[in-house]
């Protein structure tokens, strides 16, 4: 499907959607929107973002179904950071607690489609918040994606021949003294993990995207991304994620997902990342 197809498609979906809500009740100056309303976007602030979004997302094979599943689970969309730290060190950000993608700076393909991975990731999964640990997000507790994740992180130690010694049982199996060089060595800094990694030309490098190396959450997003945006590179470096995550889209898109309801009790929940 070329992008003016694409493009087509989505705005079908959305502005199906958009007839159906009515877009006499959509007020251009709020705060957030759903995907329906950013349809009915002509006029205010957001206007230019919500048209950028869809031309970034008409830019790459996004499937127009995805975003008929997502707008059908009540996924709100907001064009500003929410901190100022965010802005100065991101470009995007999902906060699971209000269901809501928040992009600035215009939003970019590659940008729009890892944090809408990253609320795929929740909304797979309906929160479990009394459960012990909480149940939010799909990557956290499916053990076969932490078994991908814990492999992944094992290429790359290897590729920088880093050697660590991992129990198997750890969720996280990278000590802080190799956080800090693939860090230093990949991303330019040692401080955080915020920076982009380029794109390496040797075929034998198993790096998917500079977060996915320190959080699962972010390995998933970044493969959502690769999946969507570079298909067949990610193919190379990564095959068994390749499949788990087509599975996990075609899955997200027959759906159903997780219904958004607000506002979330997050409670001692709220350090899940």
């Amino acid at each position: 499907m070329t992008p003016r197809l694409r493009l087509a498609a989505l705005l079908c979906l959305t502005a199906a959607s958009a007839r159906a809500l009515d877009c006499s009740t959509v007020k251009p100056d709020a705060r957030d929107f759903s995907l329906a309303e950013l349809a009915c976007l002509k006029t205010g602030a957001a206007a230019g973002d919500a048209a950028a979004m869809f031309q970034a997302l008409s830019s790459v094979p996004w499937p127009p179904g995805l975003t008929q599943s997502l707008t059908r689970a009540g996924l709100r969309v907001r064009f500003a950071a929410p901190n100022a730290r965010a802005a100065t060190e991101q470009s995007g950000v999902y906060d699971w607690q209000d269901k809501t993608i928040y992009l600035w700076d215009r939003p970019r393909a590659a940008v729009v489609v890892h944090e809408l991975g990253h609320a795929i990731d929740d909304l797979l999964l309906p929160d479990e918040l009394g459960s012990d640990p909480c149940r939010v997000m799909a990557s956290n507790t499916d053990t076969e994606f932490t078994g991908l994740w814990k492999a992944y992180i094992r290429r790359v130690n290897a590729y920088m021949g880093i050697k660590v010694d991992d129990d198997g049982g750890r969720l996280l199996p990278i000590s802080e003294a190799s956080a800090r060089a693939f860090l230093g060595s990949y991303s330019g800094s040692a401080s955080g993990w915020f920076t982009d990694l380029p794109l390496f030309d040797d075929p034998k490098n198993p790096i998917t995207g500079p977060r996915g190396y320190v959080s699962i959450q972010e390995y998933w997003a970044e493969t959502v991304q690769r999946h969507v945006t570079s298909s067949a590179w990610l193919k190379a470096r990564d095959a068994d994620a390749f499949a788990y995550i087509e599975r996990k889209l075609r899955q997200a898109e027959k759906g159903p997902l997780e219904t958004v309801r607000l506002p979330v009790d997050a409670g001692r929940c709220k350090n899940v990342r």
